[in-house]
């Protein structure tokens, strides 16, 4: 709920701000009835109905409609609203940024499944004119006939032979709080605390590059500017992110040191010479966004819809043979996931090499992944935020503390790693 979140109560706080219109709290008493529902239930009595609903694995408030309180939003109720639900099949939520508002209608329409509404293309809601079309009809197309293949658009090898090497494929974690860490700062500020680069030299040549931040009372922004640098500043080679974050991250830094751009100029021309913005500054090493680069060019049936880089990686290692016997072997490169193999398969399914590194709990202490994480969640951004939180501010042990940053080291490592493995996956579909 937009009106209902935590920039709104710590401006309230520190600024003595209206905490909200007669809107917010009519969304706060009553937060069910966002989905379309009769249920106005309040907010403490719907987080009990909705504890008791996940746990007990039933839905929650169907109406008439066979649409329940949640089902429009996501497939928690699918089971029992689809007819001959199966996990096997491809919904018409996993397409790609699908209307979620459609949904209700279209059930209603007893079309569920992506082969559904590939046999009724008049009911499809999707718009010809968004440049999501194409991406999304290919999905359809190749779903509902159980095609396989992978797709690649028509200038893809073109696009890929403009990059020069060496190529720099890049990560950061960052952390964005509403109540500062650091003196000087304000809320809601982005803390950047770690990075990870895989860089890959013309003759096959492969290094690795990493920095995470000490505990310290100082923002380590500025000193991750600094590192950043001199790792990139040394080549022209292109650099590599997967989705718009860091190019985001290195913007902001580059406003907290405009105050002192004298101090701070051979930064900030760095900063300028690889970040964007789209029709106002595009420097000629602008950062690639492979993900963008996905969505435009290539497309693999596994991911099922999604251009995730967790998604993508199970998918490519699942197929590619120069991945399977690249890394069934000890890898010879790298920092914490030297010697890893990460290509294995049980039972004829290749595993997600995020499953093949140290659980949380074997690194740090059961207590400590119990109390403040789920799942292994370092794999996603939460989990790093949340970890390095712990790192700077938090009374654990010294063990703790170097578990910890073992983890976030390996999984960090691992995404820059994944960008790699894919441009060396498409590069060996190119040359076929």
């Amino acid at each position: 709920m937009q009106d209902v979140n935590v920039k709104r109560v710590v401006n309230s706080i520190l600024y003595d701000q209206p905490l909200g219109n007669d809107n917010f709290f009519d969304l706060l008493n009553r937060p069910l009835s966002e989905f379309g529902t009769d249920n106005s239930s309040t907010f403490i009595e719907s987080a009990h109905q909705l504890s008791d609903s996940y746990k007990n694995g039933v839905s929650l408030d169907k109406s008439d409609s066979d649409i329940g309180a949640c089902c429009s939003m996501c497939p928690f109720c699918y089971q029992e609203i689809i007819p001959n639900y199966s996990k096997s099949e491809n919904y018409i939520s996993s397409i790609w940024n699908f209307p979620k508002n459609k949904i209700p209608e279209l059930f209603n329409e007893n079309i569920f499944s992506i082969k559904d509404l590939h046999n009724n293309p008049k009911l499809n809601p999707l718009n010809p004119d968004t440049k999501r079309y194409k991406r999304q009809s290919l999905q359809i197309k190749l779903s509902a006939r159980k095609n396989a293949s992978e797709w690649f658009s028509d200038d893809i090898f073109e696009i890929m032979n403009e990059w020069n090497f060496p190529l720099h494929f890049i990560d950061f974690e960052t952390c964005t709080v509403p109540l500062p860490f650091h003196k000087n700062e304000f809320p809601y500020a982005v803390i950047a605390s770690q990075y990870s680069i895989h860089t890959l030299f013309e003759n096959g040549d492969i290094k690795h590059f990493e920095w995470l931040a000490d505990k310290s009372p100082i923002d380590p922004t500025i000193q991750f500017v600094k590192e950043l640098k001199n790792i990139l500043s040394n080549d022209s080679g292109t650099i590599f992110m997967y989705a718009n974050h860091e190019n985001a991250v290195l913007k902001s830094a580059k406003q907290r040191m405009l105050a002192h751009k004298n101090k701070f100029k051979d930064e900030i021309d760095f900063i300028d010479s690889i970040t964007f913005t789209r029709g106002e500054h595009e420097p000629e090493r602008a950062m690639v966004d492979m993900c963008k680069f996905v969505e435009n060019n290539y497309y693999h049936p596994l991911t099922n819809g999604s251009n995730s880089l967790k998604a993508v990686l199970p998918a490519i290692m699942s197929t590619s043979k120069i991945l399977k016997h690249k890394y069934s072997t000890p890898l010879s490169f790298g920092t914490n996931l030297n010697d890893y193999i990460l290509f294995k398969e049980v039972n004829g399914n290749v595993i997600d090499p995020y499953d093949i590194l140290p659980k949380l709990k074997d690194l740090t202490s059961q207590d400590l992944d119990r109390a403040l994480f789920h799942k292994d969640s370092l794999k996603d951004g939460s989990g790093a935020m949340k970890a390095f939180q712990v790192l700077q501010f938090s009374q654990i042990s010294e063990t703790e503390k170097k578990g910890l940053r073992k983890g976030l080291l390996n999984y960090c490592e691992l995404d820059t790693l994944a960008m790699l493995m894919l441009y060396e996956h498409l590069m060996s579909c190119l040359k076929k």
